[in-house]
């Protein structure tokens, strides 16, 4: 009867084994595939430029720059106005000019007669106008901005306004406005 009984314990330490082995390597999976998802979402949002909160209020396209080029933007400037569903953001060129980006949806008045458009355009002073990849693009001096340089553009349902600190080259509105990219 003694080796009997020790052939059985054997038995049963090879079997528990055996369970504690495949536990093991069920638990090294599990944390893996934890951790893997946990990386990949880290990932993800972090090169997510616009806000899951505010991406979700848009009702119109955004234009924002290729790849931060010609200039760079803080995504603490990034802010959207649901009230009057504006969205807003600063982009900061090399030289250090400051940009105060607009943008909305363009509003029904001026989508249902281009001439409400046209006659906006020419009310803010406009003295250039170009075409970007995106759509024709109007520089203005505003007198509401004390003739301030601004830049207009109204394309894709998105009405956008853009007004740099200090007055850009107009190599320089043609570069911003051609790096532009629809991003949601």
């Amino acid at each position: 009867m003694g080796p009997i009984k020790i052939t059985q314990t054997k038995v049963v330490n090879k079997s528990r084994i055996h369970w504690i082995k495949i536990g093991s390597l069920l638990i090294g999976v599990f944390i893996v595939t934890v951790l893997g998802y946990f990386s990949y979402t880290s990932w993800h949002n972090s090169r997510q430029i616009l806000p899951t909160t505010i991406k979700r209020q848009l009702l119109f396209p955004v234009f924002w720059p290729d790849k931060n080029e010609p200039v760079t933007i803080s995504k603490k400037t990034l802010k959207y106005d649901s009230t009057d569903s504006i969205l807003s953001y600063i982009a900061r060129t090399t030289d250090g000019n400051n940009i105060i980006v607009t943008e909305q949806a363009t509003p029904e008045s001026i989508t249902a007669s281009p001439q409400v458009y046209n006659q906006l355009i020419q009310d803010i002073n406009n003295y250039e106008e170009f075409d970007s990849r995106n759509g024709t693009v109007y520089l203005t001096h505003p007198k509401e901005l004390n003739g301030g340089q601004t830049a207009v553009m109204d394309s894709q349902g998105t009405l956008m306004f853009v007004k740099p600190n200090k007055d850009l080259s107009d190599n320089a509105w043609r570069q911003l406005f051609n790096n532009m990219r629809i991003i949601n």
